[in-house]
């Protein structure tokens, strides 16, 4: 019986016989699913690997530009503050027609540093930007300790920023306890519930702005110290006001290729690898339906430490 997946004693029935070969057939289709599943999220973790390789690069080369930038406006703020300080010696002392030629040079440049400060928010921008890129593509060895999940959601934010500022974005981030975790991955999993209820709201909107083009689309994201079994942790919620999540698909939305988005604009991979690595620190994540926003309710919840094996 060495290597052997069941065994039938004699003598047995025609009726045993076939049940027992039903259920070996069903352990095998079981095997090949699962092995096709982790096939499948190696061949996303590798994907994910490369992609986060070449934005980490990108992330990289984008910085030292911001970095010129920001020298720059810094330099020529200071340079318009001198040539200021010299017009206005220059017409302090003569007549009206010279003072108002100072007023002039004086509204100008002071048009050109407003220039210069708006110059010095979107380069601040593009440095947050690139430092959130980095830090969520980078590939992690081991998970890092006290990471805090409101740092998390803010690069999130800063990523899917094209897609959620069309909508308003309501924030309510308490006092959340550092968590261990792999702090990419995590990130991963934030930006991907993000971008999931960005795009059921633009669904919504392209659907009914014929009908009704007064909808404004919102999403909520509440964090806060959250206990789950007796074990301290964090818990994120993410809400919207969208069609949200019909109970008849509610089971399948985190299987592996299921996806209500058209052909071409998901893989259906999202919110299973979401799963895999929720679980995989042993946290959990659940949907419902938002009372209050009526949209979808994404619950996520994380331990303060991961499991022993997991962490190791």
């Amino acid at each position: 019986s060495i290597g052997a997946d069941a065994f039938l004693g004699k003598p047995f029935n025609e009726q045993e016989l076939l049940s027992m070969v039903k259920n070996l057939i069903q352990l095998m289709e079981t095997s090949k699913r699962e092995l096709r599943h982790t096939k499948n999220l190696l061949t996303q973790a590798d994907k994910m690997s490369q992609l986060g390789e070449m934005i980490a690069s990108i992330g990289h080369e984008i910085a030292n530009p911001i970095s010129l930038i920001s020298l720059e406006v810094y330099n020529g703020k200071s340079h318009l503050k001198t040539v200021k300080k010299i017009l206005k010696e220059i017409f302090l002392a003569h007549d009206l027609e010279d003072q108002q030629t100072s007023a002039n040079f004086e509204k100008q440049l002071n048009h050109i540093v407003a220039s210069m400060e708006n110059i010095q928010l979107g380069s601040d921008r593009l440095k947050d930007l690139s430092l959130a890129l980095r830090t969520q593509a980078r590939f992690e060895q081991k998970p890092t300790p006290g990471v805090n999940l409101n740092e998390i959601i803010g690069e999130s934010l800063l990523i899917t920023g094209g897609r959620m500022n069309r909508h308003e974005v309501t924030k309510s981030l308490g006092d959340v306890p550092g968590i261990t975790c792999f702090r990419s991955r995590i990130g991963q999993v934030v930006t991907n519930l993000l971008v999931n209820a960005a795009d059921a709201l633009l669904e919504k909107l392209e659907r009914n702005i014929k009908i009704d083009d007064s909808f404004i689309g919102r999403i909520s994201l509440v964090s806060k110290p959250c206990e789950s079994g007796g074990q301290p942790g964090v818990s994120l919620v993410i809400t919207d006001n969208g069609d949200g999540v019909p109970d008849m698909i509610r089971e399948k939305i985190f299987e592996q290729f299921f996806t209500t988005k058209e052909a071409g604009k998901g893989t259906g991979l999202g919110l299973s690898l979401c799963l895999s690595i929720v679980r995989e620190h042993g946290g959990h994540i659940e949907v419902t339906n938002d009372p209050d926003l009526g949209g979808a309710r994404f619950e996520l919840w994380l331990p303060v430490i991961m499991a022993g094996r997991e962490a190791a």
